[in-house]
């Protein structure tokens, strides 16, 4: 019995490129496409963050009177659980936007033209 798909064993063992020994592979246009899904989520995650910003801040000026919470917003929680919901929201929101924004920009900047 013959097998149904036969590949040749140099493609199994053999390095898929070698540096020198020709042109770069490129990747294949999927990856433009993956590339331009993963880069629009993230301004979608953009613009919900903004929107979750605006609600936490508001929330920070009405009790504290001062819109700027400084670095320590990412790390430090907040005594009032109020603000500090609203501060979670905005950092699920925030860390996604960022991954998913380099990574769009890896793919779409790696990706044939």
């Amino acid at each position: 019995m013959r097998p149904a798909v036969v590949i040749d064993r140099s493609l199994l063992t053999g390095p898929l490129w070698h540096p020198g020994t020709g042109a770069q592979p490129s990747y294949p246009a999927a990856v433009q496409a993956i590339g331009w899904v993963v880069f629009g989520t993230a301004m979608m995650l953009v613009v919900l963050h903004r929107t979750a910003a605006k609600v936490y801040l508001n929330a920070l000026e009405a009790r504290d009177g001062h819109r700027d919470p400084g670095a320590s917003w990412l790390l430090h929680r907040d005594p009032d659980p109020t603000i500090e919901r609203l501060r979670r929201r905005r950092l699920l929101l925030l860390i996604p936007a960022a991954v998913l924004t380099i990574a769009g920009v890896v793919l779409l900047g790696f990706a044939p033209r």
